[in-house]
């Protein structure tokens, strides 16, 4: 299969892709809902002659395409699900649920998976191996579609040489992919500080224990964990953006409560991280007398590219639209459950530019469909590479 070849198979298929991703839009389900959205994946793979399985997740979908000629085996995973947002009216194409909106390109993501197989399993004399075809759901709520889908065996009897994924990206142009090797996106957790004491009237504190001044001193020491014991070479963030003290100008509350969370691109740094953080609230409980309570959620892992398959895709995408519309992308400290494929499998998570259309996670989020063409072919293009 040439580089044309590919172009021209993405382009035909375009149309079915944007109608896809249109009903999906119109369509949107938050995590953990995706009946209709699994039920619709269902149909169209049901409509090419693909054999799938389902239940992953309970929403989740497995299916698999052959080709003629053995080799190895490529996963491609989409993940389905929509976010609480009520949508911008002004679009051209709008979700049909009040306050729920494909607002992070999973609609596109799905529709673009479905357009790929299509082109496989009716080009199968054209390339060699297997495809596995992964349809994620609750991609966007912790604990995430992903740990569960491979809990439940997902995988289990596979050995693929890569496990691959892509996302929208705004502030990229369309026609434009970006990559990043290594390190690519920061493990995600939560913390959640419950400080108590005996409070009392702000005018006689030395009749009370203050837990507002122990939260205050806290959150202080806990920064400059970040700042003193994390190297530089290393991006983290601690970020506190819950502080109660139910209190008034003269009450000292008798409980506080801080939430926050824990990002870093080192699972090393990560697990000490939360040690060191446990560390400092105990020593500070007893330097002000106060008792406390710390509960670390742990959230997604860090998505670390494996650095030989990433170049193997990029130069794919490179030889296909041109090295101008290949970027290399910089690390962000925002989460992906696909973290847990990249913990057990060499996988790669690259990025594909949508176009200036309202950020992510907004009700203005407006893709611009051409962008699937390119999407398209460069999915197709890393499994022709394989």
């Amino acid at each position: 299969m040439t580089n044309n070849d590919i172009l021209a198979l993405a382009d035909g298929v375009f149309e079915y892709v944007k109608r896809v991703r249109r009903d999906l839009h119109e369509h949107p389900e938050v995590s953990f809902h995706e009946e209709w959205t699994s039920a619709y994946v269902e149909r169209q793979l049901r409509a090419m002659g693909i054999s799938y399985q389902k239940g992953f997740a309970q929403y989740g979908i497995r299916a698999i395409i052959e080709a003629d000629a053995p080799g190895e085996t490529v996963v491609l995973r989409a993940d389905m699900d929509a976010l609480p947002i009520e949508e911008d009216k002004s679009h051209q194409v709008c979700s049909t649920i009040d306050g729920v909106m494909h607002a992070c390109g999973h609609d596109m993501h799905t529709a673009i998976l479905l357009g790929v197989a299509q082109i496989l399993i009716d080009n199968r004399k054209s390339w060699s191996g297997r495809v596995v075809l992964l349809f994620q759901p609750s991609e966007e709520v912790w604990p995430g579609g992903a740990i569960r889908m491979l809990n439940d065996g997902v995988l289990d009897g596979f050995e693929p040489k890569v496990v691959m994924a892509h996302h929208v990206m705004p502030d990229l142009e369309v026609g434009k992919v970006g990559f990043c090797p290594g390190a690519y996106m920061a493990s995600g957790d939560e913390i959640h500080l419950r400080i108590k004491g005996h409070g009392g009237h702000g005018g006689v504190p030395h009749l009370l224990t203050d837990t507002v001044l122990a939260g205050a001193q806290m959150l202080v020491a806990l920064q400059e964990l970040v700042a003193r014991e994390v190297p530089a070479t290393v991006p983290t963030v601690l970020s506190f953006g819950r502080f109660e003290a139910l209190g008034a100008t003269n009450i000292i509350p008798d409980d506080v409560y801080l939430a926050g969370t824990l990002r870093t691109m080192s699972e090393e740094t990560r697990v000490y991280m939360k040690k060191r953080i446990r560390e400092v609230v105990s020593a500070l409980s007893t330097a002000f007398r106060v008792e406390t309570s710390i509960d670390i959620k742990d959230g997604f892992p860090v998505v670390m590219n494996n650095e030989e398959r990433c170049a193997e895709v990029q130069a794919a995408a490179e030889s296909l639209i041109g090295k101008a519309n290949v970027v290399r992308m910089g690390v962000r400290t925002t989460a992906e459950d696909f973290g847990y494929y990249t913990q057990r499998y060499p996988s790669v998570y690259y990025r594909f530019g949508v176009g200036a259309s309202g950020n992510v996670h907004t009700s203005q989020f407006d893709p611009d469909e051409e962008c699937m063409r390119t999407a398209v072919a460069v999915m197709l293009a890393g499994v022709v590479s394989m």
